[in-house]
């Protein structure tokens, strides 16, 4: 996934920040300086210290024992760390986000903004660590003071608002081609466990970049799958992705896609899936879905969210609409018949 909105969506993104009064923030108190293992003083106590929101999916490395990471990109609104892979653990991501970034699952959000280029100075392969309630950078550091809920919410989508994510997606230029994506869509609403495995390990890195278009395609359906309270085709799509995940996609949508299978999304395709319920909805972790808005504003809200999710990147935004529209509108699977129970009359037995 790029991580940039494109231009035309960044001043919509910096007052919205992501859909922060949905997606709510928590203070959390978290150490505020990064020590170091050897000689217990503080890195960087001398620089300016920089606020920042954590998702949770990162916390436990924010707020754990400091670890090395390695600089892999810096963009003008974010920069990708990366913590190397330990015997209890793949490699991990964590972005930093400036305001206009895109609100991945894995990030830390500040408040700064990408016309100020407050990244120029980093560069890939630069050092960094992450570790004891902040993250050190080579002249920069981070503070965590409150988190970021990341969970899929569960609603009840609405038939017109999958139609219409599909009918964007689709006008939409796309990372992966149609034949993959429809033998997903097909797999998941025929129940063909095999067919589905099969279509699932054909996305899987699929496409170019740091965040292949299959991959977009199969979070946004796991996402959507989650909302729409079908976990049980959800976990088979990840059970099918996980296992050999590290040599079939890049390490940045590796991590994404193991997020995801966890039941997290990034905020663009959380206000779409908030924007697609039918009423009121209430989620783990999300609570009720605050001022829902009467059927008739559907199409003026679901438009809002969905023009932001597709400024995301070249393609991700949407790849990851394709499998939202997908994974919320994957039809039930009719039940087989309950064989009728006849009434028979036994001598000195029950009447059934």
């Amino acid at each position: 996934m790029d991580l940039s909105l494109r231009p035309g969506a960044q001043r919509r993104a910096a007052g919205d920040a992501c859909t922060a009064s949905r997606m709510r923030s928590h203070t959390t108190p978290l150490v505020a300086a990064v020590r170091s293992p050897d000689t217990g003083a503080d890195r960087g106590a001398g620089l300016p210290v920089i606020p920042a929101a954590v998702a949770i999916p990162v916390l436990d490395l924010v707020s754990g024992e400091l670890t090395p990471a390695t600089i892999l990109a810096a963009y003008s609104a974010a920069v990708v760390l990366c913590c190397e892979p330990r015997a209890d653990r793949p490699a991990r991501i964590v972005t930093i986000l400036a305001r206009e970034a895109s609100g991945v699952p894995n990030g830390v959000r500040t408040a700064l903004t990408a016309a100020d280029r407050p990244f120029r100075h980093l560069t890939e392969g630069d050092a960094a660590f992450v570790g004891g309630g902040g993250i050190q950078l080579t002249g920069m550091r981070l503070r965590a003071v409150r988190t970021v809920r990341t969970a899929v919410p569960h609603i009840t989508p609405s038939p017109r608002a999958v139609r219409r994510i599909g009918d964007v997606a689709n006008g939409a230029a796309r990372g992966v081609g149609d034949e993959p994506v429809g033998a997903l869509r097909a797999a998941l609403a025929t129940g063909d466990a095999a067919g589905l495995r099969a279509a699932v390990r054909a996305l899987v890195g699929l496409g170019a970049g740091s965040t292949p278009g299959g991959d977009d395609v199969l979070a946004g359906t796991m996402a959507g799958l989650l909302a729409a309270r079908r976990a049980v085709l959800a976990h088979q799509i990840a059970a099918a992705l996980l296992p050999d995940l590290a040599a079939r996609t890049p390490v940045v949508s590796a991590d994404l896609l193991r997020l995801a299978a966890q039941g997290n999304v990034c905020t663009e395709a959380g206000a779409v899936i908030l924007a697609a319920a039918d009423r009121g909805c209430r989620s783990a972790g999300l609570g009720v879905l605050p001022n829902a808005k009467p059927s008739s504003d559907l199409g003026s809200d679901i438009d809002r969210a969905l023009a932001r999710l597709l400024a995301i990147g070249h393609t991700s935004g949407a790849d990851m609409a394709t499998g939202l529209a997908i994974g919320l509108g994957v039809p039930d699977q009719p039940q087989p018949r309950q064989p009728r129970r006849s009434r028979v009359r036994m001598a000195g037995a029950a009447t059934w």
